[in-house]
């Protein structure tokens, strides 16, 4: 499974503006050395994101760490995060919403190759060291902040959403086996 360190090297190794990413966020905080649950934008907002699971493509699930790839997406200023529910599976489909030019892109994560979640991943953690970085600007700051609490409040409703779905779900099973059981009893 890649690790932290992979895509921060990924990014170091990338062009001039990949660099410049890390020089600011090492300049600003501290060196990269450590592991992602050390990062502050880690700590302070992506890792407040509970993981669910969600269905991922299966040649390559043990590849990634797909708790933090749903993380980045629902923090991500640049996208959004979308969980689609079908009832003839068991687990939702992650799609990811970016608005490009005039276009709107919608990609399920399940139909995603190793490399194109690999960049993902490395561009979603670049946003989150930039926007770590912007938040050290005073008129800049509450701007983030904000934007940070819409996404928090947003993931939470989608949670609550869940469980009342899988709730009312155990409820009509609950109903059925009891159903069943009386017709059985005639």
């Amino acid at each position: 499974m890649y690790a932290f360190v992979d895509f921060i090297k990924a990014i170091q190794e990338g062009g001039d503006e990949d660099k410049k990413v890390i020089d600011n966020y090492e300049k600003e905080f501290w060196p990269i050395w450590s592991n992602l649950e050390d990062q502050v934008w880690y700590k302070d907002y992506v890792g407040k994101f509970k993981p669910v699971k969600y269905k991922v493509p299966n040649v390559i699930k043990d590849k990634y760490d797909w708790d933090l790839l749903l993380q980045l997406v629902m923090a991500s200023f640049s996208s959004e995060g979308v969980l689609e529910f079908n009832k003839e599976q068991e687990l939702p489909e992650l799609a990811i919403s970016v608005y490009h030019w005039d276009r709107h892109i919608l990609q399920r994560v399940s139909s995603l190759m190793s490399f194109q979640v690999f960049d993902v991943i490395k561009i979603y953690i670049k946003e989150q060291m930039q926007l770590q970085v912007l938040m050290k600007d005073e008129k800049e700051r509450p701007i983030v902040e904000s934007q940070r609490e819409s996404r928090l409040q947003r993931w939470d409703n989608i949670l609550k959403k869940m469980e009342a779905s899988q709730k009312e779900q155990e409820y009509e099973k609950e109903k059925q086996q009891k159903l069943q059981d009386l017709m059985w009893k005639l």
